[in-house]
């Protein structure tokens, strides 16, 4: 009990001298600048008519998928990334939440005529520029083991006992979408350990392994994707699913693959990559240690095979039709209208795609206010259309009218 009286005095001490000065100094780690809808971003109101084939898409889908992110909604009534006045951030949510949950089953229709009502569509820009970059993830399924052996030796690590996550809005309403991680070292509050540190072995992490992995490579892109399958030897499969990370910056390998001359940068993908760690078995490492982000992983009991992996929101996700965004400008659940191309498995076509898709997932690397992941699916053919979607794109913000 003394031992935690003097742990909780420690951290009152470490975050009320961080709320003091805007950045942890003297060992504690450094705030992003908090993004405002008045760095030259603009929302501009428009109608479903200028939607390009607004009428063509299945929005029973698109409400089924919406659907399922308004019970996560009207669950947390006091979530801040609703209740805060930003117009892209309202208490209108839950009004409009109430009245989608009474249509559960509409037809494709119903669904459209639901979203014409209840909805103003925006188009989202940066000042004069209004595309970005949109990329495409799935779920991946890996053989693994339970226990450690010859075969099984790459380990995944739920939570460790050490890491502390602090939601700063519990502190003050300065950082409503603000989380920092770290680790204490005496008196001070530090930042976690890195990649290179866990995979070393300097964080201590022996006995926090839920599962093993056969391969590496396999492991650092199920980290990359943030959830998976783990195909056991009997066949039979569990899924698990994104916990932490350790708070550090995630930094694109690809990049550094560019830069070095390895891999030209019209070629880069998923597939390239993967290939390349493959081929250099005794360069990986050092190259994947470049990225300091390290995912911690728990189990989850969805054996649920028609819908995906549970994503950031809490709810499962929906092929083609969820997508992972920058929270720090869209609150989970809202509906975005995306016009871009998506790539074929086996052949080298693109397709360009209309269809309403609904933010419930974000990630490390997706950063900026016109930027996007598509969740693609689950298994090898849903791979190879994600691991070489890297194009350029656009949305329309659907936001809830209701007064």
């Amino acid at each position: 009990m003394i031992r935690a009286k003097n742990h909780q005095i420690i951290l009152a001490k470490c975050f009320m001298f961080l709320i003091t000065l805007v950045f942890i100094t003297a060992g504690c780690v450094p705030l992003t600048e908090t993004p405002s809808l008045t760095n030259n971003i603009r929302f501009e109101p428009t109608n479903f008519s200028n939607i390009p084939y607004w009428d063509d898409d299945d929005h029973e889908i698109a409400l089924e998928a919406f659907n399922r992110s308004c019970k996560a909604i009207l669950n947390n009534p006091y979530d801040t990334n609703i209740t805060t006045q930003n117009p892209h951030k309202n208490k209108n949510w839950f009004a409009v939440c109430e009245i989608a949950s009474t249509l559960e089953r509409a037809n494709n229709n119903a669904a459209k005529k639901f979203f014409e009502k209840f909805f103003v569509p925006y188009s989202v820009g940066q000042g004069s520029i209004k595309e970005g970059l949109f990329t495409g993830y799935y779920e991946p399924v890996i053989r693994g083991s339970l226990s450690r052996s010859e075969r099984y030796n790459v380990p995944l690590y739920g939570i460790p006992s050490d890491m502390i996550s602090i939601k700063l809005n519990e502190f003050s309403d300065d950082f409503p979408d603000k989380v920092i991680t770290g680790r204490l070292q005496g008196s001070k509050f530090i930042p976690y350990y890195t990649r290179s540190d866990i995979e070393n072995g300097k964080a201590g992490l022996q006995g926090s392994e839920i599962a093993w992995l056969e391969d590496y490579t396999d492991s650092f892109f199920l980290h990359i994707q943030g959830s998976g399958q783990i195909l056991f030897e009997d066949g039979s499969r569990k899924r698990i699913s994104y916990a932490a990370s350790n708070g550090h910056k995630y930094f694109a390998i690809g990049r550094k693959l560019i830069q070095d001359g390895e891999i030209p940068k019209a070629e880069i993908s998923m597939q390239r990559i993967r290939e390349w760690l493959k081929q250099n078995p005794s360069r990986a490492k050092s190259l994947t240690e470049q990225n300091p982000s390290y995912i911690f992983f728990r189990w989850n009991n969805n054996t649920n095979t028609k819908v995906g992996p549970i994503g950031s929101q809490g709810i499962p996700l929906t092929s083609g039709r969820s997508i992972a965004i920058d929270r720090r400008f869209f609150t989970f659940g809202t509906p975005i209208w995306l016009k871009t191309k998506i790539p074929a498995a086996q052949e080298n076509k693109k397709q360009d795609i209309y269809r309403l898709v609904i933010a419930q997932d974000t990630g490390s690397a997706i950063k900026g206010i016109i930027r996007g992941d598509l969740f693609i699916g689950t298994g090898d053919e849903a791979g190879e259309i994600a691991g070489k979607m890297k194009e350029i794109g656009r949305y329309w913000v659907f936001l809830p009218k209701i007064k």
